[in-house]
């Protein structure tokens, strides 16, 4: 039966991921199951951890070493003035284009990422995507090292602790929030540092 060679596939992929990287802070959504029934290979997006995600990746995107999910979605961000809208991040884009987005992602049509008209929209499928990796950017067995690094040189020591994609991703991130912290970005979203910090921090460290 294919319904049950799929599953079967499913389980040895999911085993196997285990072996490799060890157990899952967060089994897949019912809606990943579902989706990855329709298709005719099984891709890891939400709900994985960024070692699983990359496995995934490199198997078709050999050259790229950033999640192509994360990048596009930081990048349809600014390309959609998300540097001008008040409330980025903070205002939920609509649930339709987010729940579709998502869905897209999900089924590895990252190109419907450049479709997308709202910077509301893609900013919260990227809080999503990051908010439901199964292992935060910074890993939980840094998590008490790093609440406790007060300084430069610290938090230094625990980046270099990261894995490479992990490290790639977070100067990523810490870039794209230095540029949307500037003054005057901030005076057009009306969004500080402070809930710059409130919105991202939950989803870097946890």
């Amino acid at each position: 039966d294919a319904s049950i060679a799929k599953i079967a596939y499913l389980a040895f992929t999911m085993l196997s991921w285990t072996v490799e990287t060890g157990p899952r802070a967060i089994p897949p959504r019912e809606e990943e199951v579902d989706v990855a029934m329709q298709l005719p290979h099984w891709m890891p997006v939400f709900s994985c951890t960024l070692r699983e995600y990359m496995l995934w990746q490199r198997s078709v995107l050999p050259d790229e070493d950033m999640p192509r999910v994360f990048v596009s979605l930081v990048h349809a961000v600014e390309r959609l003035n998300g540097f001008c809208e008040e409330g980025i991040f903070r205002v939920p884009g609509d649930k339709r284009g987010v729940d579709e987005l998502r869905r897209a992602c999900l089924e590895g049509r990252f190109e419907a990422i450049d479709s997308v008209k709202s910077a509301h929209v893609a900013g919260s499928v990227l809080k999503l995507w990051m908010r439901e990796l199964a292992e935060p950017i910074i890993p939980l067995g840094l998590y008490d090292e790093c609440l406790r690094a007060s300084s430069p040189a610290s938090c230094m020591t625990v980046a270099r602790k990261l894995p490479e994609t992990n490290l790639h991703v977070l100067r990523f991130i810490i870039n794209f929030l230095h540029r949307m912290s500037q003054p005057e970005v901030q005076a057009r979203t009306r969004m500080g540092v402070d809930n710059l910090a409130v919105v991202f921090c939950p989803n870097l460290l946890r």
